[in-house]
Order: structure tokens, then C-alpha cells, then sequence
């Protein structure tokens, strides 16, 4: 981004600036444009008709001097498709801007543009170009070359440091290089601005020397093979704003000369093996907005100076092994937007103002030791769109708010010890696809009004204390995936509309105090995993459910019987009794209860009769 924007405006001041260059016979330049309407396809093309006279100069893309003499072509984002063709500035050869990124560009590197030896600006980004690159050394003016986001091969064009003009050098994305490492005379370079060799192959380590290049505003090294410490003599680069070495193999301990770097914005050192403390020096940059530690091995805490920043909106740190407090004031100074302290050891209460500038869009906490109860600002924060803080010892009510933020996809405080309730509102959660507060304390009824949050596809309520029946509503939840609500205390039957859920793959109702068959038409769901067992079922399994060794799925419901016992797990249930079997029985149990009634009635009337007898025969 910060490329973009200063490669935009330093194509226009280069055009302004350029206007007057001397240029080539305008027959020249026309048999190009027809070259070019030949080898591409394109609306933009089809403007142009070339025959020749000065009109080009009208054209989209084209810009002329006042002897109609193009000096630039902008074609960058025209949906071009096809190849340019070779030698341009046989054709061209006043062309001082040659920008066609962002196309369907294809083939190898276009033959014949290390001889434009007036181009300034040479944009090929995000194309389909492959094949080895050309030595660039004769293009002494070249200001701005930008190669980024294609598929170059061979070695890397190491000429690129003769050329003592270059304000920008991006190769970002392109991992089909050799390996190969920075030479010293990079240093040449003293005017550049922009370094990005991102994805490169690049290897070796960081040269202490690029601290001389004090001209940098951006270096981006990211996504390579480098290896030993930073050298601290980068903190002399004066006016750096960004600094990018993630995912690298970079060790030790981050330079507290960092914190020189006064101009800097955005520091991004994640996935390295980086050890030690953050640097206090780092937390009081004035301007830093973004700052990236994440996946290293980093120890100690959060310096306290960080909460006081009146700049910072993203901070990631998860993946390491800091500890103690997060500063609590965090958030009041600067409008956060995304926080991730995940997988570390922190300890203390979450920080409750990291939402007071409204802005708040990620907080992410899971996989530590925080403490304490979840603030009720974090229920307020409507702008959050993924909220997850499982895993740790929180206690206390869940602010009701937390479930019902419009805005959340994510909404995640499992393995923790909180109480509260499910509120009706969680119909308002209209984004939310992820629903996770597994092993809490959440007790009382799901309510119905679950089923406002359309977009739901995982719930995972187990390991509670909710009761009542499971609503017959969750079947409106079309794009539910899993549902796993056992280890609660659900009561009732289960919801014979369950079966309308099509694309549930998962289904856990085990250890509840469900009673009843188990629907019949459940068996159209058919997920890849059902579990039913532990509850009071009865009745038989339906068929289509017992295929597939299932057996364990049902057990602990003493009151389920099968058809048969041809799948061997399921030879604990007892065989269903068959309708005529039934009618036998309840034949039988008619007849003995009759025998017996009637034996009663005999018993009864000769003790009845005996008895009189002995009345009648005394004195």
C-alpha cells in the first residue's frame, strides 16, 4: 500500500516534469501501437486506431511531449491479454514511464527494454512473466522498477546495483529465484527509497551496512531465509516508516536501536526465533500504528509504555512466551483495531478500554492464564467482528451484550469459569457462523431466538448446565455444520425438525436427560458423526442408523432395542419386539391377568363360604 501510493505519485511528477523530452517520427510509433493492437486484446486497445497522425497522443494511457512524442504509457488494470511486443523503444525511444501491471500479461520478460535508456519508471507487477531476467545495467535513468508478483527464474538480477538512480527496487512475490544473498554494493543504491525483496529466495544474513542507506522509507524482507541476529545498526535508518522481516530465521534479541527509528509506522518480526524482552525503546515509538511480534519465543512483559501510545492500532503478539499484566491502559490514547495476545502466558485482567475508539474490529486473548471477569465494555464494542477468549480462568457473568454483537462471526469464551445465561437477543448476531462456550457454567434454557442468527454453522454449547428442551427452531439454521450440546442437562425429546439440517456432519447430544424414540427421519441427516448415548432413549434405533459400528453412539439408553444383532456393536441392545409379538404378549398378559383374577374371585368366595360355615356351627 505505501508503494502504491508513492509510485502513483512519483509517475505523475515525473510526467509533469518530462513534458518537453525530444522524441521519434510519429510513423514509428504508430507501427508499435499496431503491433501492440496485434500481440494484446483489450477495450483500451480498442480505442485506438494508429493511422499515423498525432491522435494517439489522445489515447488512453499515452502521454506526449509537444513534439507528439510518447513519453509514457499507463496500461496498468486494462484487462490486457496477450504479450507485449519486443523492442518498444526501437519504436518508442523518448519513453520515460512503461507501467502495464496488473494484466494478462504473458510470456517471458519483454526483449529489448534494457535499451531504453531515457525509461525512468519500468512497472511490470502481478502479471504471468516468467523466465530469467536480463542484466539491467544500461539503464542508467531507471528511477522506479517494479517486478513484483510475477514468476522470474534464474538468478537474481544482481545488476539492479549499478543503476545508482533506482528510488524504488520491488521484486516482492517472485520464488522461483536461485538462492542467493545481498551483496555489499547494494549500499550503492544511496537515493532508495523503497527496498522490497519479499519471497525471493533471498538467504544469508542482513548486511549491517544497509543502516547507511539512510534514504529507506520502506525495506521489506519477508518471507525469506535469513538467518542470524538484526543488526542493531538499522536503527540508523532516520527516516524508515516501515520495517517487514516476518517469516524469516532470524534469532536473538530484537536491537533497542529499533526504537530510533522515530518516523517508523509499521514493525512486522513475526515467525522468527527471536528471544529476550520487547524493547521499551520499540513501545514509545511516537508514530507506530502496527506493530507484529507474533510466533517467536519473546519472554517478559508487555512494557507498560505501550498503553500510553497515542498511534498504535494493531498489535499482535500471540505465539510467545510473555507473561505478567497486559497494560491496562491500553486503548484509551489510540483507537485499536486489532488486538491478538493468544498462546502466551499473560496473567492478569483483560485490559477493559482497548474498544473505547470504536474501532475495535478483532480481540483475541485465547490460550493464557487471564483472570478475572469479562468486561462489560467488550459487550459494547458493536464494531467487534471476532471476539475470542477461551481457554483461560475467567470467572463471573458473561455481559449478555457478548452474544448478541451484530457484527461478530466469532464469538468464543470457552474452557473458562463463567456463569450467565443465554439471552433471547442472540437473535441480533445476525454475522455470527461461530458459537463456542464449551466447559463454563452457562446455566438455564437455549432460547428459541437462537435461530435469528442465521449465519451460524458451528454451535458448541457442551459442558454446561443448560436444561429444557433443544429448540425445534435450530432447524432454520440451513448452514449448521456442527452442533454439540452434550454433557448438559437437556430435557424433553429430541426435535424430529433436526432432520431438515443438511448440511449438519456433526451431532452430539450424549449425556443429557433426553427421553423418547429417537426420530425416525432423523436418519435422513445422516452426519459423519452422530452421538446420542447417555440419555433416557427408548424405543428402536432406526435402521439406516444402525450401520456403520455405530453401537457406541446409543449407549447408556438401556431402553433402545435393534431390529437384529447382524452388526456385532450393537449386541448389547435387545432385539424390538415385532407387532404380532406384541399383540402375542398383551394376549397372553389378557389370559394370565384373567386366570388370576378369576383365582382371586374363587379364593375369596371360599373363604367367604368357610367362614360362614364356622359362623353357622357355633352354639
Amino acid at each position: 500500500m505505501a508503494f502504491q501510493s508513492k509510485f502513483c505519485l512519483s509517475s505523475f511528477v515525473l510526467l509533469l516534469s518530462l513534458i518537453n523530452c525530444p522524441g521519434a517520427k510519429t510513423d514509428k510509433q504508430s507501427e508499435y501501437f499496431s503491433l501492440m493492437k496485434t500481440a494484446l486484446s483489450g477495450s483500451t486497445l480498442s480505442e485506438w486506431t494508429a493511422k499515423g497522425d498525432s491522435s494517439y497522443c489522445n489515447y488512453t494511457g499515452l502521454v506526449c511531449n509537444s513534439q507528439d512524442q510518447v513519453i509514457a504509457m499507463n496500461l496498468a488494470r486494462q484487462s490486457l491479454k496477450g504479450s507485449l511486443p519486443p523492442d518498444v523503444c526501437s519504436y518508442l525511444p523518448e519513453l520515460q514511464v512503461l507501467n502495464i501491471s496488473e494484466n494478462d500479461i504473458t510470456g517471458r520478460f519483454p526483449h529489448g527494454i534494457t535499451n531504453c535508456s531515457v525509461l525512468k519508471v519500468l512497472a511490470m507487477s502481478d502479471l504471468l512473466l516468467s523466465g530469467r531476467l536480463p542484466d539491467f545495467s544500461s539503464m542508467k535513468s531507471l528511477r522506479v522498477l517494479d517486478l513484483s508478483m510475477n514468476k522470474f527464474s534464474g538468478d537474481f538480477p544482481l545488476s539492479i546495483t549499478n543503476l545508482t538512480e533506482l528510488e524504488v527496487v520491488n521484486f516482492n512475490m517472485n520464488d522461483n529465484f536461485n538462492p542467493w544473498e545481498l551483496p555489499e554494493n547494494i549500499t550503492r543504491l544511496t537515493r532508495l527509497q523503497t527496498l522490497v525483496l519479499s519471497t525471493t529466495i533471498l538467504q544469508g544474513s542482513i548486511l549491517p551496512s544497509i543502516g547507511n542507506m539512510t534514504s529507506l522509507v520502506d525495506l521489506e524482507l519477508s518471507g525469506n531465509f535469513l538467518k542470524g541476529q538484526i543488526p542493531p545498526e538499522l536503527g540508523m535508518l532516520k527516516n524508515l516508516k516501515y520495517l517487514m522481516l516476518y517469516y524469516n530465521q532470524l534469532s536473538g534479541k530484537i536491537p533497542e536501536e529499533v526504537g530510533n527509528l522515530t518516523e517508523l509506522t509499521g514493525l512486522d518480526m513475526s515467525v522468527n526465533l527471536l528471544t529476550g524482552r520487547i524493547p521499551e525503546s520499540i513501545c514509545r515509538l511516537p508514530k507506530l500504528k502496527i506493530l507484529q511480534l507474533y510466533n517467536n519465543s519473546l519472554t517478559g512483559e508487555i512494557p507498560t509504555a505501550l498503553g500510553d501510545s497515542t498511534a498504535l492500532t494493531t498489535l499482535s503478539v500471540y505465539q510467545n512466551f510473555l507473561t505478567g499484566r497486559i497494560p491496562q491502559n491500553l486503548g484509551i490514547s489510540s483507537a485499536m483495531i486489532a488486538i491478538d495476545l493468544s498462546e502466551n502466558q499473560f496473567s492478569s485482567k483483560l485490559p477493559p478500554n482497548v474498544c473505547r475508539g470504536g474501532k475495535l474490529l478483532y480481540f483475541l486473548a485465547l490460550s493464557n492464564m487471564f483472570t478475572g471477569e469479562i468486561p462489560q465494555s467488550y459487550a459494547d464494542c458493536t464494531s467487534l467482528v471476532r471476539f475470542r477468549v477461551s481457554n483461560n480462568r475467567l470467572v463471573g457473568l458473561v455481559p449478555e451484550g457478548i452474544f448478541s454483537l451484530p457484527n461478530a462471526n466469532i464469538i468464543d469464551i470457552a474452557d473458562n469459569q463463567v456463569t450467565g445465561t443465554i439471552p433471547r437477543e442472540i437473535a441480533n448476531a445476525k454475522n455470527m457462523s461461530e458459537f463456542f462456550i464449551q466447559n463454563n457454567k452457562i446455566s438455564e434454557f437455549l432460547p428459541s431466538e437462537i435461530s435469528g442468527a442465521v449465519n451460524l454453522v458451528k454451535i458448541d454449547l457442551s459442558n454446561n448446565l443448560i436444561s429444557g428442551p433443544i429448540p425445534s427452531e435450530l432447524s432454520t439454521l440451513k448452514k449448521l455444520d456442527l452442533l454439540l450440546l452434550q454433557h448438559n442437562n437437556f430435557t424433553f425429546s429430541i426435535p424430529e425438525s433436526l432432520s431438515q439440517l443438511k448440511s449438519l456432519s456433526i451431532l452430539d447430544l450424549s449425556n443429557n436427560q433426553l427421553t423418547g424414540n429417537i426420530p425416525e427421519n432423523l436418519s435422513k441427516l445422516l452426519p459423519s458423526t452422530i452421538n446420542l448415548s447417555y440419555n433416557h432413549l427408548s424405543g428402536p434405533i432406526p435402521l439406516s442408523l444402525t450401520t456403520g459400528s455405530l453401537g457406541e453412539s446409543f449407549s447408556g439408553n438401556p431402553r433402545l432395542c435393534v431390529e437384529s444383532h447382524i452388526d456385532p456393536s450393537y449386541k448389547n441392545f435387545s432385539i424390538c419386539q415385532t407387532h404380532e409379538q406384541k399383540r402375542s404378549i398383551w394376549l397372553w398378559i389378557t389370559v394370565a391377568s384373567a386366570i388370576v383374577l378369576s383365582l382371586v374371585a374363587v379364593a375369596l368366595f371360599l373363604k367367604r363360604c368357610l367362614r360362614k360355615k364356622e359362623i353357622d356351627t357355633k352354639p
